[in-house]
């Protein structure tokens, strides 16, 4: 099962996680009353927007950097879950990319293109 954007690894393996995959509902509502105290409601679906951040996995620093990148080519990019494919975009209204450092007991982050990070990403679906 791959897990990439735009073609790029998303971690070392199949380990992330869709943390709020089902926190999300396509149906958007609303509910209010009139002046004569009648129900007024309005539904419609969600054409976009659904949050993706996914989590639980590493990448090396090289890996990170080709992925902060992709942040500035402001189109929708494919992410590819397994079997699934979404068109997203980074979410930059949160930070789009936590990455945290995997320090070994002697590891300057800056000097070891193949250090390993904890990753944690935020999209949301175009369509």
């Amino acid at each position: 099962m791959s897990q990439t954007l735009n073609g790029l690894p998303l971690g070392q393996g199949e380990n992330l996680i869709w943390s709020d995959e089902l926190d999300w509902t396509p149906l958007e509502q609303t509910k209010t009353y009139g002046q004569t105290g009648m129900l007024l409601q309005q539904s419609g679906v969600k054409k976009g927007g659904r949050p993706v951040t996914l989590t639980g996995d590493w990448v090396t620093r090289e890996q990170l950097d080709a992925l902060i990148a992709t942040q500035l080519l402001g189109t929708p990019l494919p992410l590819v879950l397994g079997n699934r494919t979404f068109s997203v975009y980074w979410d930059a209204t949160q930070k789009p990319i936590e990455a945290s450092p995997i320090l070994g007991p002697d590891t300057e982050p800056w000097e070891d293109p193949n250090l390993q990070y904890e990753v944690t990403y935020r999209f949301f679906t175009a369509e």
